[in-house]
């Protein structure tokens, strides 16, 4: 005879097994399997500067069969039984739509494009120029749906001869610091297009954007701002913003009032009196090896070379028995052109260094003897 709880236990499960038969629940404990189809998904990502720029596609294979004029006819592919007998051009790719997504806004051969997700389509033509098409309507099936009036950006490309590729692929080459050329390359053909990103512009707005969030409390965060626009020569009145903002938080001032001497400088401005402020402050007691060095490479990374080697004399003198400071003089040396002193504090150093920096120091000075 069957207790009360077991019964209760086989009521439970026969209510639960009732409950979700059918449900959600066992519609999402399908397997993971390969992909079927013949032409396998992929993706590629490429970043300038902070931009990123990813191409989801489909790779179809050349399988032995003729591709240009044959598989991908040239000019745009007739309609009938696709597309309700209108004509329509390359999906670039297989499947659905081959997807190009850029993180800000970019231009792609010279046209401008906001930031956002595009389907790529082409028109290829058997001799010059094919066009690119940058399509709104990214999540379409290939292009037998295509819309002339969803047209973001159209533009001319050149297709280059190029290896036999097997399958389709896309990625990037050519990367500038602004820059970089994306290719689709399939058999023999290689059809590139040059995207460009404003850098800068793109990263001030992010700094600007940045800085009146949890960073904004931190007088580091300003000071990186106000470094970035000194190493880019950019922006020189508002860095300078940045940089007293920052040494009013109490970032490093060695490194802080280096940064606003160079800004300065940049600008055109008299920067006599924070330049004697900072040597001032590199005098203190209280200042470290590391606090000169590095304001010293604020120096020295910005073409200030003789800003530099003014605090690296000083950090010589000041700490005699450390080797790094010697070693950051005699690089500062050797960016002025002055080989002999280079060689000699280099020399200094690799006295004083320890065993894991004789092997780097060695090999400058033998470049520099052989300069010599």
């Amino acid at each position: 005879m069957m207790k009360k709880w077991q019964m209760f236990n086989v009521v439970f499960v026969v209510l639960l097994i009732t409950a979700f038969s059918g449900s959600s629940l066992f519609a999402q404990t399908n397997l993971t399997l390969p992909f079927g189809g013949g032409s396998q998904p992929a993706s590629v990502t490429q970043t300038i500067g902070v931009t990123n720029i990813t191409i989801d596609y489909f790779r179809p294979g050349v399988k032995e069969r003729e591709i240009w004029g044959g598989v991908v006819p040239y000019g745009f592919s007739p309609g009938a039984g696709f597309n309700f007998n209108t004509e329509f051009p390359w999906r670039a790719g297989a499947n659905k739509n081959t997807a190009i997504s850029f993180s800000d806004d970019v231009t792609v051969q010279g046209t401008k494009v906001p930031a956002g997700t595009y389907g790529i389509h082409m028109i290829p033509a058997e001799t010059g120029d094919w066009t690119l098409i940058l399509s709104k309507d990214h999540q379409a099936w290939g292009s037998f749906f295509y819309n002339e009036a969803n047209d973001q950006a159209r533009v001319k490309v050149t297709p280059q001869s190029a290896p036999h590729r097997e399958w389709l692929m896309y990625g990037f080459e050519d990367m500038t610091n602004n820059s970089t050329v994306a290719y689709l390359h399939w058999e023999k053909k290689k059809i590139p297009f040059k995207i460009e990103a404003d850098v800068n512009k793109i990263v001030l707005g992010s700094i600007r954007s940045q800085l009146t969030n949890l960073a904004g409390f931190n007088g580091q965060a300003w000071r990186q701002a106000a470094a970035y626009c000194l190493q880019n020569n950019i922006n020189q009145e508002e860095a300078l913003t940045w940089i007293d903002r920052a040494i009013q938080r109490g970032a490093n001032n060695a490194q802080a009032l280096a940064t606003k001497s160079a800004l300065m400088s940049q600008a055109g401005k008299d920067n006599t009196a924070v330049k004697n402020e900072l040597i001032t402050f590199a005098k203190a007691e209280t200042t470290t090896e590391a606090d000169i060095n590095n304001a010293g490479y604020v120096y020295l990374f910005n073409n200030h070379v003789d800003e530099a080697l003014e605090l690296f004399k000083l950090n010589v003198e000041r700490f005699p028995e450390s080797w790094n400071p010697y070693d950051s003089l005699g690089e500062a040396y050797q960016n002025k052109g002055d080989t002999a002193n280079a060689i000699k504090y280099y020399e200094m150093a690799y006295d004083k260094a320890p065993a894991g920096q004789h092997a780097r120091i060695e090999g400058i000075l033998k470049q520099l003897k052989g300069d010599s």
